[in-house]
């Protein structure tokens, strides 16, 4: 008898074995590669823009340049920095290729026949380092007659690592512009300019920018927190609530702590919103303004309290934190809710009784206590 069963019982195997999927080691890899990768990336335009407080040629920024056209030679070198991070920035590349991609206003100008070597590094100052190559061989010769030279936007692809890479706190990001042209040195009648130029800001006040484009999201570091008042930052949060407590007791703190790797200057607005446990209706939405924020360990901190009133549904609240930034980035926080009790009460002592007990050795004190009741009105 077990042996006729042995047939049936490998033809099903074969079978099932014909039918089932197989994984190659590659699409493991994919698959893990795709979970290094956050959901929530935004993706953001870092503008190349006139000098500032960075310490470079130029500045790169996530404001978009206003009015000013500048421009450098890249014979010489030009680089290009962003403010200190005031916190961790991973930068990812975008598309399938994960490129992080330059697009930039060049111009060549030598006599016919001339070519040009351009070397771009991006990095962050201190870590990885990634670089890319260009050649240019088709100059402008603005010639004895003046004539004018015309920007090219060229497009530069950065390969980064799928997981993207970090530019620490306190540290730059930072692009360097390198060339050199065969035309340099020969001069002569009729020899012309030698020159590869970059354009940055508003390239002659036309919207042109140079700039790059990655992905990334700089307020990754930002939360809210839910105390009673006065409380700390580094307290334990009170995420429970009773809805029919003392007037003193149905007030809540939120403080909220706004970290953007790119300063203050990249937040546009910060509002706080509280919904009902369906989420169908608005409980408060608080916009901070800029006197409600102090920077604080380079962010943006603040508090607002908010009184209930007595009876309020039982159930959980949602909390979320909602930041916009000047390129248009939604970014919401979704807090873990906050929780109006449908049980609770409240022992205090009367009037007349004092704070202090005195027990004697065998004998029996007495201590009342008040009882209050300050869950759900339906309880």
């Amino acid at each position: 008898m077990l042996k006729t069963r042995i047939a049936p019982i490998l033809v099903l195997l074969l079978l099932l074995s014909s039918v089932t999927p197989t994984i190659s080691n590659s699409d493991l890899k994919e698959q893990a590669i795709v979970s290094k990768v956050p959901a929530n990336l935004q993706s953001y335009n870092l503008y190349l823009d006139q000098p500032g407080d960075s310490g470079g040629d130029g500045e790169i920024t996530t404001i978009e340049p206003e009015g000013s056209h500048e421009e450098a030679s890249i014979l010489s070198g030009v680089e290009f920095r962003s403010d200190d991070m005031i916190s961790d920035l991973q930068i990812y590349g975008q598309g399938s290729s994960n490129e992080v991609q330059l697009y930039i206003y060049l111009q060549f100008q030598g006599q016919e026949g001339s070519t040009a070597d351009l070397t771009f590094t991006l990095n962050s100052v201190g870590g990885p380092t990634y670089t890319e190559t260009m050649e240019l061989d088709d100059p402008c010769n603005p010639g004895f007659l003046g004539q004018s030279c015309s920007w090219t936007l060229n497009e530069v692809y950065f390969q980064v690592p799928e997981d993207g890479f970090k530019v620490e706190k306190d540290a730059q990001l930072r692009l360097q512009i390198d060339g050199s042209a065969s035309c340099e040195g020969q001069g002569g009648i009729g020899a012309g300019d030698c020159d590869i130029l970059v354009a940055f800001g508003d390239v002659e006040q036309t919207n042109g920018f140079s700039r790059i484009a990655m992905k990334a999201n700089a307020l990754a570091d930002s939360s809210v927190k839910v105390h009673a008042p006065g409380g700390l930052w580094t307290d334990a949060e009170k995420l429970e609530w009773d809805p029919n407590h003392r007037p003193d007791y149905r007030t809540i703190q939120f403080s909220v702590d706004i970290r953007d790797a790119f300063g203050r200057d990249d937040i546009h607005s910060v509002d706080l919103v509280l919904t009902s446990p369906s989420g169908t209706s608005t409980i408060f939405d608080k916009e901070f303004e800029d006197d409600d924020l102090r920077l604080d360990n380079n962010g943006l901190v603040g508090n607002y309290t908010w009184t209930y009133d007595a009876g309020l549904p039982a159930g959980e609240y949602n909390l979320t934190l909602e930041i916009v930034d000047v390129q248009g980035h939604n970014v919401v926080y979704n807090h873990q809710g906050i929780e109006i009790m449908e049980y609770g009460m409240y022992l205090s002592l009367p009037v007349d009784q004092p704070d202090s007990v005195l027990i004697a050795p065998g004998q029996v004190s007495f201590v009342e206590f008040m009882v209050e009741h300050t869950g759900a009105a339906s309880i």
